[in-house]
């Protein structure tokens, strides 16, 4: 999943959790639910890259990516921000924390292949991930991302026209 659905969900964790151990515990938790689902984002062969032969191999496509998320991060905080129920305090700031952190962890195990915790995680992270035989369309696996934020930010919207 992007950082920007995975970071709704910690937004939505820690708006209706008032305490920052818990909202950062669950948002943790939630991170690998979300990751369950069917979805497609980079799907770049890890095994045996690093992270400068996989930049050197996939610029254009992680950059891509990356500009996407950020795009779409910034839709999602302008509408989050225009609310007037929901403002950022630490529940919400450590619910999104929690809930992003495992893909932190993740691509900081490119860069330090032979930390032992970071090797373990990944191997936990990659287990529960959605890995399929045969993987789904790039548009079924986005829209099923989509539809997923949609879900995530709905509760926290005022949509008033």
């Amino acid at each position: 999943m992007y950082l920007t659905v995975h970071a709704a969900a910690g937004v939505l964790i820690g708006s209706y959790i008032n305490s920052s151990p818990i909202s950062f515990l669950v948002g943790f938790i939630s991170h690998f639910f979300l990751d369950m689902l069917p979805h497609r984002d980079g799907n770049f062969p890890r095994r045996g890259h690093t992270a400068k032969s996989l930049s050197r191999l996939y610029f254009n496509k992680i950059v891509s990516l990356i500009y996407f998320d950020i795009c779409l991060a910034i839709i999602v905080a302008a509408m989050l921000f225009t609310n007037n129920y929901y403002f950022l305090d630490q529940s919400i700031i450590w619910g999104m924390i929690g809930a992003i952190l495992p893909d932190i962890f993740q691509a900081l195990s490119f860069f330090w292949k032979k930390n032992r915790f970071l090797k373990k995680f990944n191997e936990f992270h990659n287990f529960l991930h959605y890995t399929p035989e045969k993987q789904i369309s790039f548009i079924l696996g986005n829209l099923t991302q989509l539809v997923t934020l949609i879900i995530l930010i709905n509760p926290l919207i005022d949509f008033k026209i």
